[in-house]
Formats: C-alpha cells, structure tokens, sequence
C-alpha cells in the first residue's frame, strides 16, 4: 500500500491511497482484496484523525518543539542520515 499526500491549502491535503498486489495472486480465482483494504481503511482513519489533531496542536501558544517528540530521538538521527546522503555528505 502507498500514500501520496498532495496538499491543496493550509489545513488541507488530499490522501490517495493504493493498494499493489502481485499480478499472479490478482489472477487468481476468487482474489478479493477486501480484507485487506477494509483494514486499512479503518487504520488510516484513526491515523489520520490523530495526525489532524496533532496538527491543531501545533496551533497552540503552548506548543514549542518540531515535528518530532522527545521520545523520537532515533527517528531524529534516522532522518539526518537520510538527509546527509540525500546531499553527499558522509
């Protein structure tokens, strides 16, 4: 499964999501995705109403800190070595 995020205006973005299967399990008789896509939806939709509230969140005078908690220092450091390479630095 992929999302593609495509924001529309501040406070708005647009979620497609697709779902990719082997073309051999699709050919299969009696393939039907249901289960898993039925799943997902349900899981998105609580994601997403958590992402939603974050975001007021960030709206508040109280809020002081960047996209990620104390708690996610590895994420941190996850996402600077991704970013070091993605501009060649070692």
């Amino acid at each position: 499964m992929t999302h593609t995020l495509w924001p529309e205006a501040p406070g708005r973005t647009r979620i497609e999501c697709e779902f990719l299967f082997d073309p051999a399990e699709m050919a299969r008789d009696g393939f039907d995705p249901s289960d898993a896509v039925d799943f997902w939806h349900d899981t998105n939709l609580q994601d997403w109403s958590v992402c939603e509230r974050t975001q007021l969140g960030t709206g508040s005078m109280a809020y002081d800190r960047g996209r990620l908690s104390r708690l996610e220092w590895m994420t941190h450091i996850f996402d600077r070595f991704v970013a070091d390479r993605l501009l060649g630095k070692s």
